[in-house]
């Protein structure tokens, strides 16, 4: 994703997803391009729907998800990383 990531590129539309399947676990990176957050605010991923929201919120809470993110001002935007089991793969491909 990061290497992807030139905000001066033609073709950055905005969000950047990034998926590395292991054999026992799985990763994801999301780019979304936002302003700095609040002051002692953490970066909080929204995918612009309450459902869609709450799906990947149920998702993450079956699979014993590990989540992190971050504001980079470097790069304009949030980073999120995710990691959860391989096994797990088939209920996040079918949110994605």
């Amino acid at each position: 994703v990061l290497r992807r990531l030139t905000l001066d590129a033609p073709d950055f539309r905005g969000d950047e997803l990034s998926i590395d399947i292991g054999g026992s676990l799985a990763k994801v990176v999301l780019f979304q391009p936002s302003p700095p957050p609040e002051d002692g605010q953490r970066p909080r991923l929204c995918l612009g729907s309450p459902r869609l929201d709450a799906e990947l919120d149920a998702l993450l809470k079956q699979s014993g998800e590990r989540e992190l993110s971050m504001y980079v001002p470097q790069l304009g935007g949030n980073l999120h990383f995710f990691c959860f089991e391989s096994k797990h793969v088939a209920a996040a491909a079918a949110f994605l």
